[in-house]
């Protein structure tokens, strides 16, 4: 299950993709998550290993250590959520994804009082809205701190698959 946040810059959808992580971590959820961004974005930095091969021409970079794992890689364009979700996060539970707002997977449209007042136009309509201040959505409306309220809603509305507790990773 993808589910895809949207919205316009300096709403929310960064500290909402947080909690929305933590609320469905706690349920047991594995969660994986992809950021759209359309502007460029360093992963390595200059003088580093992962840099210096890059720079040497490599077209892809994969750093790894025992606890974690990175790719940085060149491409000629942006990428569907989908084939992206299928390549990078096989094996969750569900993906959430900040950006790709035409994509054509369930979608929570933020609002924020100041920044953003109205849903974004010609779109298809969000299954769930997250404001700040009251608003008429054509779908259920949350505050942004009633994440528990929200998570309940897109487990009911969207039949997201209870927790795989074969897969879930156990600490102690």
């Amino acid at each position: 299950m993808i589910i895809t946040i949207t919205g316009r810059k300096n709403v929310g959808k960064t500290t909402l993709v947080e909690r929305l992580v933590a609320e469905f971590a706690r349920r047991g959820r594995r969660v994986a998550t992809i950021k759209h961004t359309h502007h460029d974005f360093q992963a390595d930095r200059e003088g580093t290993d992962s840099w210096r091969h890059r720079a040497a021409g490599s077209e892809c970079a994969v750093i790894v250590s025992p606890k974690q794992l990175a790719l940085v890689r060149t491409q000629a364009g942006d990428q569907e959520l989908e084939g992206l979700a299928a390549e990078f996060c096989a094996g969750y539970d569900l993906v959430l994804a900040e950006g790709f707002k035409e994509a054509r997977v369930p979608r929570i449209e933020v609002l924020r009082r100041g920044f953003h007042e109205a849903l974004l136009p010609d779109l298809a309509p969000p299954v769930a809205v997250v404001s700040d201040f009251p608003v008429a959505a054509p779908a259920p409306v949350f505050a942004s701190n009633d994440v528990g309220a929200l998570v309940d809603h897109l487990e009911r509305g969207l039949s997201i698959a209870p927790a795989n507790t074969k897969t879930r990773r156990h600490e102690g």
